[in-house]
Parts: structure tokens; sequence; C-alpha cells
């Protein structure tokens, strides 16, 4: 399979005298590289590039990469006398999760995301006898074309939800959220959303395949004490097994929102010390955070973003914007990405107090 080469450390901007914010910028799409291993809290390149990652796959690896306990789980279900046991398995994962997660009453299991959704929304509208299923933008963890075709709503906002399902009278199935995939919700909004439903006789569907056992042992629904009627997640049966038996036994989530707590609350300060919390914003769940970039007057957001990430690569730092804990994270690698950035933030302050033009950032050295 083909690596791609590790972003080269991005040169100093010139001094220039007409502001960045002016200036146009083409930002090129891209990937970022592909890995040649992964062990615990790193990952490293092709050429031998070690990186202390906070990416996580997108926060699907919780425990860290290549965890002993779950490689030996799967290593023993591909031996031929556990491959029948399949309908073992799914008892045992079940009953895990039902230990774990609020109301999981019944499992089923699906091999991707989008699998997962759909089966849920047909579910619903088989319940309601109804159509609509209504989806949030911005806050699920499946988009694009992944998740369940309907009318879109925003997230965090009660009102417009409200109104937007009165326009469709009866017909509302089913309305799907991920409760803490990017920012928090505020206070009061999932417990509002939940009385919405009782009320017009939809289903509410929580997408968990984020935030399910990572923000807590039973997810988003026992962290905001608020039950959805169904809960997307997905698992593979061995390493999934593996994986709870490992968060009910030891501190997993404590460790892993301690951390992220500790990042969340240095970073906002480090923000706020550069003037650049206008700009730069760090929410979300401590165990799977997320810097949300912004621009102002004529400041392409896309720039800020891309200069950050390309200081954290500098250091050695792979993320693409997420915080996303794991439990073989500890004070080194949390120390590793809090001078990350701290390196970014100075890059940034000195190119907007320089007024340096956006430069036109090749794909080795972008990955916004």
């Amino acid at each position: 399979m083909p690596v791609s080469t590790p972003p080269a450390p991005a040169a100093d901007l010139p001094d220039a005298p007409s502001a960045w914010a002016t200036l146009g910028m083409d930002v090129v799409e891209h990937r970022p590289p592909h890995w040649v291993q992964a062990i615990g809290s790193r990952v490293w390149s092709e050429d031998g590039g070690e990186y202390v990652d906070f990416d996580n796959v997108g926060g699907a690896v919780l425990l860290g990469h290549r965890d002993a306990a779950v490689i030996a789980a799967v290593r023993m279900a591909r031996s031929s006398d556990e491959r029948r046991g399949l309908a073992r398995y799914e008892k045992d994962v079940c009953d895990r999760i039902a230990e774990l997660a609020p109301g999981a009453e019944a499992c089923a299991f699906g091999g991707e995301v989008s699998q997962a959704l759909r089966a849920a929304a047909t579910a619903a509208r088989l319940h309601t006898g109804r159509e609509q299923v209504f989806v949030c933008r911005g806050a699920e963890a499946a988009g694009g074309s992944r998740r369940p075709a309907g009318p879109i709503f925003p997230f965090d906002d009660l009102p417009a939800l409200e109104r937007l399902t009165a326009l469709h009278g009866d017909d509302v199935a089913a309305l799907v959220l991920a409760p803490c995939a990017g920012r928090a919700p505020s206070a009061g909004y999932l417990e509002g959303v939940r009385a919405l439903c009782d009320r017009i006789g939809a289903v509410l569907v929580f997408d968990e395949t984020l935030s399910g056992f990572r923000v807590h042992e039973g997810g988003a629904q026992a962290l905001f004490g608020v039950r959805a009627d169904l809960m997307a997640d997905i698992a593979v049966l061995a390493a999934a097994k593996a994986v709870l038996t490992r968060i009910k036994a030891e501190p997993v989530i404590a460790a892993l929102r301690a951390g992220g707590a500790e990042i969340l609350a240095r970073t906002r300060n480090r923000l706020v010390q550069a003037d650049l919390q206008r700009m730069i914003e760090i929410g979300g769940d401590p165990a799977a955070g997320r810097l949300i970039f912004r621009g102002e007057a004529g400041v392409d957001p896309a720039t800020v973003k891309a200069m950050w990430i390309n200081a954290c690569f500098t250091h050695r730092l792979f993320t693409l914007g997420s915080v996303n804990m794991s439990y073989a994270h500890g004070d080194r690698e949390i120390a590793a990405l809090l001078a990350a950035f701290d390196q970014a933030a100075d890059r940034l302050v000195a190119a907007l107090g320089r007024g340096v033009p956006q430069p036109r950032l090749s794909a080795a050295q972008s990955y916004g």
C-alpha cells in the first residue's frame, strides 16, 4: 500500500506590507498521510518519523493502538474453533452493553455507521408508521451520504427544531443526532429534544458512534441523563468484548476525561493569553475535544486551521483538529500536545502581527 511522505516543516513566511487577510489563497485539498505502524499513543510514517497521535482514527481508538488484550482477543476469534462462536460473542457483547448503557434492552450489530443508522431509521418508521426522519446538521458522527436522508436541523437550537417539526405535522418518525460529537450541548437542550419527541410521538435516535463508551461508560445518555429510544453504535465483536471488559475493570473513561480536561483548560488559557480566542475555540467533551477555527474580517478560517495544524505537524503531533484521548495517553503525550499548541499559537500570532500574506499551501504543507 503506498504511503505518503510526511510534511516537511513549513518555511517561515515573509514579511509583507499588505495584511494577509486581504490576499487570496488556494487551499489544497488532500488526505492525511498513511502510517506504516501504530502502537499505543504513537504512529510512524514511512521515513521513520514518530508522531504523538491525538486523532486516533477519528476517535475510534479508545485504549490505544494495538492494545495487547484486544489483539489477543481478535487472534483468538480468528482461530478455526472460535469462528463457530459468533452467537456467543454477540451475547457476551450484548450483556456488557446492557450493563453499561442505560435502556439497552436489545442489541443488533452492523458493519458500518451508515448501516446502523439506516437500521435505526427503518425501525423508527415501522414503529411510528410515519416517514420523515430528521437529522441534525453539524453534530452527527456520520456525515454526508452516510447519514439517513431527511430534513436537516441545527444542533443546539431547540426553537428552530420545534418550528421545523411543526411544519411536518404528524409525519415525523424520528430525530437523529449525535449528542456530543463536536461541541457540548447547552444545558437543557437534550432534555428539550427528549420532551419534544415524547410530545409529538417521534423516536429519539442518538448517534453514539463517537461518544459511545468514550465520554462515559454508558455513553452520552448516561453522561447527560437523557435516554434515547435507539442508539447507533458499531462493534467488531471480539475487539468490542475486550474493550468493554477493560472499561468495566479499569478507570479508562475517568483517565480520558481527566487528561482531556487538563488539555481543554490549558489550551483555553493559552488562547486567551495569545488573544486568539476570537479565532480559535476548543470545546466538546474532555474525552473527545475539538478545535473550532473561525475567521474574522477578511481572514479565511481555512488558513488559520492550516497554519495551526502545520505547526503541530512540525512538532511531531498528529491531529486534524481533534483531541481524541486514548488510555495510552499519559503526561508525556499531554505535554507534547501542549507544546505543539504553544508553537502553533506563537506562529499564528506572529503571522497576524507581521501582516503576512496568505501562502498557497501545497499538499505536503497543508493538513487542514
